[in-house]
């Protein structure tokens, strides 16, 4: 088998965050954080900010 053009997984998404105490803005990967299942709102997706450590949450819909 051959790959003619690769393709993405859903693990490999990207999404942009700022961190709300120290104004760092970054982009990670969806896999870099922690997925949280909410039934009742929208999963969303829980890092640390690289540079202050602070818990940031962002929406799974926010990945492509």
């Amino acid at each position: 088998m051959e790959i003619l053009k690769p393709g993405k997984t859903p693990l490999e998404r990207q999404t942009q965050a700022k961190c709300f105490a120290c104004k760092c803005q970054f982009r990670f990967k969806k896999k870099e954080g922690k997925e949280h299942l909410d039934q009742r709102e929208r999963n969303f997706v829980s890092v640390d900010c690289p540079y202050c450590g602070e818990t940031i949450n962002v929406s799974c819909e926010k990945f492509f």
